[in-house]
């Protein structure tokens, strides 16, 4: 099989598996166990069960596409400021990681196989410092599916993107846990 017609084999794939886990996520019957009062309850359980069943519907949700925001948020209401912060950093974290993965076993790296000068020369930018790139785009669009897509296709290899991704969800997680309670008071959500 040559090169070419694998890499639309891997793209078909990728926006085959990308749709039917979105779909699930949006499933009627699914969609209420990524609903804040469920995530909030779940998060309500007691013991390290009760975390660990959280953080695995985390990483299940982020790769349904399901904004990694409503998994934070829950946590810290459930658990706090100081351990829900903590339990959404491992989540958010865990939920990156399985998400790169799954990403890249089904569509490679495409975007560094694309030949226009544009995109070569975003790319380059993100070859030159990819731990730094990663940590502004974990900041500034943390737990988004859709920023996670183009950078893992992208080719970034994995070290610098885990290092990127701990260092970048620090500060998002931290201005959440610390400004929750205000901005619930504030929409009368508390």
């Amino acid at each position: 099989m040559s090169e070419d017609v694998l890499k639309y084999w891997r793209l078909a794939a990728l926006v085959g598996v990308g749709a039917a886990l979105y779909f699930a996520g949006t499933h009627p019957e699914l969609q209420p166990y990524f609903e804040l009062d469920y995530l909030r309850s779940l998060a309500d359980q007691a013991g390290m069960a009760g975390m660990a069943t959280f953080v695995g519907v985390f990483v299940a949700g982020y790769l349904m596409q399901i904004p990694g925001m409503i998994f934070v948020v829950a946590a810290l209401l459930g658990w706090g400021p100081i351990a829900g912060g903590l339990i959404a950093f491992v989540g958010a974290l865990l939920a990156s990681v399985a998400n790169f993965w799954a990403v890249r076993a089904v569509g490679g790296s495409l975007l560094s196989e694309v030949e226009n000068d544009w995109v070569k020369k975003m790319l380059g930018k993100l070859d030159d410092h990819p731990v730094r790139t990663v940590v502004v785009l974990r900041t500034f669009f943390f737990m988004n599916p859709v920023m996670h897509l183009p950078l893992v296709l992208s080719g970034v290899p994995f070290r610098p993107y885990i290092i990127g991704s701990l260092v970048g969800l620090i500060a998002p997680i931290a201005v959440i846990s610390l400004s929750l309670d205000t901005v619930m008071a504030w929409l009368n959500l508390g």
